[in-house]
């Protein structure tokens, strides 16, 4: 069942980076202004693409565990 935590926590991750990145583009401004926000967002998306590498390995984990006792024979 590691793997299913696997994905589970990818899916967090990249819907955190995901929500972050979102607030980011609706708070246009402030102190940091167009630059800061800019920033913000790609490391917004370097966390979600983080999340998506983390769930596409517990999505080939799974299909391993899965697909081992008919590889086994």
């Amino acid at each position: 069942m590691a793997a299913v935590a696997l994905m589970v926590v990818g899916i967090v991750i990249g819907f955190g980076g995901f929500v972050f990145a979102a607030s980011n583009m609706a708070s246009f401004g402030g102190e940091e202004g167009f630059d800061g926000m800019f920033g913000n967002h790609i490391k917004a998306m370097i966390v979600v693409a983080l999340g998506g590498v983390l769930f596409l390995i517990g999505l080939v984990l799974l299909a391993y565990q899965l697909l081992q006792p008919a590889l086994a024979k």
